[in-house]
This record gives C-alpha cells, sequence and structure tokens, in this order.
C-alpha cells in the first residue's frame, strides 16, 4: 500500500505510471490533498509515500528514512513574474535567492 498526494496533482499521475511502468499495480492507502501530511502518516508507521526530494528536505525534523530513486521523474520549477516588469533591487535579491535554491544555472530574464 502507498500514501500518495490525490489525483487531482499531476505528481499523482507520475508516481502512478512510473509504478505501473514497473509492473507494480498501486494500492492506495491514504490520500492527500496538501503536501506535509504524508510525512504525518509516514511518521505513524501507516506506510511510505513518494515525494520530490526538495519537500523530503521539508521533512528532516521527523527523522523519517529517504531514499533517492533513480532513474527519477524530472520534474522542473519555473519562477514567474509580470512580463515587461522592471525589477526593483528586492525583487532581484528573491529572484537569484529563489534560483539559487532550486538550480546551479544563472538567472533568466525577459
Amino acid at each position: 500500500m502507498i500514501i500518495d498526494i490525490d489525483p487531482q496533482f499531476a505528481a499523482h499521475q507520475m508516481n502512478f505510471n512510473a509504478l505501473r511502468f514497473a509492473g507494480v499495480e498501486p494500492d492506495i492507502m491514504v490520500e492527500f490533498d496538501c503536501n506535509g501530511h504524508e510525512a504525518g502518516y509516514v511518521s505513524a508507521g501507516l506506510d511510505i509515500s513518494i515525494t520530490n526530494e526538495i519537500i523530503a528536505r521539508e521533512y528532516a525534523a521527523f527523522h523519517l528514512g529517504i531514499k533517492p530513486v533513480e532513474p527519477s521523474a524530472l520534474y522542473h520549477y519555473v519562477a514567474i513574474w509580470q512580463k515587461g516588469r522592471t525589477f526593483s533591487n528586492a525583487l532581484n535579491v528573491s529572484l537569484e535567492a529563489i534560483i539559487a535554491a532550486f538550480s546551479t544555472e544563472p538567472p533568466a530574464r525577459g
């Protein structure tokens, strides 16, 4: 059995498609609708869950076992802003912080 995010989220389909591709038919124990809930279910010993590495890092305080799965599905994060907007110093700092947190590529502006 598995603890997984609601079917309305794209991650649910990625998780289930990957399991089915591997020949495993997923058996859902609990579906949750907000990141964070699975950490509580897993901490209570109900079962295991699948999430991305960024969310998994947020769960360090729960002392959960974490194992990267390879090959992994790619999930690309992007920063968005109002097209044509002139960036203030504060917006530049925010964009740089977002990019530093999620990638090693230089910021793209346009």
